[in-house]
């Protein structure tokens, strides 16, 4: 089985840090350790609002637990989606 878990973050957050943070989930919550290895496939543009993002990111899954990010608009701030999939 797999986990499909979608993540906020601040836009002020470097993608350094949110790939940490998620990393960090997929090893805690995972059966396997290091399944983020591949990374985070970070898009640096702006949806407007999360509901774009969401849509955006199933766009552009392949369907192989892919890890992708992309910025959305929540009022007036700017937010990270990060999507990430891992064995569990």
């Amino acid at each position: 089985m797999h986990a499909i878990e979608y993540l906020d973050f601040s836009c002020r957050t470097s993608e350094r840090t949110i790939y940490k943070e998620c990393k960090r989930l997929a090893d805690r919550e995972g059966d396997y350790p290091n399944q983020l290895d591949s990374g985070i496939r970070f898009k640096d543009y702006v949806m407007k609002n999360r509901a774009e993002a969401e849509n955006w990111i199933e766009q552009h899954d392949s369907g192989w637990y892919d890890n992708l990010a992309i910025k959305y608009k929540d009022g007036r701030k700017i937010m990270w989606l990060v999507k990430i999939e891992f064995h569990c």
